[in-house]
């Protein structure tokens, strides 16, 4: 071969290897560029299906991302979560009251219900990628928004139930505002919250509200959840509040010269609906523990314990035992 020939194709290698070389470190780029990508992505969460009452809901949380982030699931939402081009971990789930779902090769979601959606998607994240996939790209879609919704009950302008706004607070004075007001005789000092208690499934707490008849006189409000009842009574008047599996819920008065017992308020509300869970009926009163009173086994023969007299004030709520 001559020495020209012999040139030429040492030339020609060089330069497939300088290409060859190039081309590899481009490869090498991208791929850095897109693994990077994957782990920098946001929890993503989306609305594409909600109901139409929550449409405009879903329509400003789009263009919020923290608010988005922020949201909080309850009782009945609808969500579907997914991985990125792993289909067989796809999971649509209807939240239960008590708040978990079940998730291919991790296991159960324990605790969802009040939780933000963007905690969920990472905790889904942390935990596929710490046993079985390198990188999970997780987002979740709110398919259906269940309804939020607070009641007012009492010495109102209008006792009714008021919707929720999911991404914005409200507080327990917004809500007595939004039902009129307070009545000329309501006891600004007495008005309660009662919500579920958190820490026992099917129990309700008394959160007093320091209420004031004007906004600049109100030394303490509370933001209010999901389902609480705002109870403002009459002044000077006995009554007792009854909620929950009743067939006539609301205000109920104390006879002046006759003790009240939690199973005749519950006969003067027309008595327990089909799902009341009758035997563990919850006396509330502010101030104290939650009573449990077994009306069911009183009204049998089988409970000869006194029955609780009820106080001006007290609330009575029948859980429902499909819950």
């Amino acid at each position: 071969m001559s020495f020209t020939a012999q040139h030429f194709y040492i030339h020609l290698f060089c330069t497939f290897f300088r290409w060859t070389s190039w081309l590899f470190t481009l490869i090498l780029i991208i791929i850095t560029s897109l693994l990077a990508a994957g782990e920098a992505v946001t929890p993503a969460i989306l609305y594409p299906n909600a109901n139409p009452a929550a449409s405009s809901v879903a329509a400003a949380a789009s263009s919020n991302s923290q608010a988005a982030a922020d949201y909080r699931l309850t009782p009945g939402d609808l969500v579907r979560f997914e991985v990125f081009n792993q289909s067989d971990l796809t999971v649509t789930a209807r939240i239960s009251e008590t708040g978990g779902c079940s998730f291919p090769l991790i296991g159960d979601i324990t605790e969802l219900v009040g939780r933000p959606v963007a905690s969920v998607i990472i905790e889904i994240k942390q935990r596929l990628e710490k046993d079985y996939l390198r990188i999970a790209q997780v987002t979740a879609t709110i398919v259906e928004m269940a309804p939020r919704k607070i009641y007012v009950l009492g010495n109102v302008a209008r006792q009714d139930s008021i919707p929720l706004a999911p991404y914005a607070h409200t507080t327990a004075m917004q809500a007595i505002g939004q039902a009129g007001g307070f009545l000329a005789d309501a006891d600004l000092a007495a008005v309660v919250v009662i919500r579920d208690d958190p820490t026992r499934p099917g129990i309700k707490q008394s959160l007093p509200v320091l209420a004031a008849a004007h906004p600049e006189q109100l030394t303490q409000d509370i933001v209010l959840m999901p389902n609480d009842m705002i109870s403002v009574p009459r002044l000077g008047v006995q009554r007792v509040y009854v909620t929950g599996k009743v067939k006539s819920s609301g205000a109920f008065t104390i006879p002046a010269n006759e003790k009240l017992t939690v199973s005749k308020v519950i006969t003067l509300a027309g008595g327990f609906e089909q799902f009341a869970r009758r035997d563990l009926v919850q006396l509330i009163r502010v101030g104290e523990r939650v009573q449990i009173v077994n009306v069911q086994g009183i009204l049998s023969g089988e409970i000869i314990l006194p029955e609780p007299i009820l106080s001006a004030g007290d609330t009575i709520n029948v859980p429902d035992s499909r819950f």
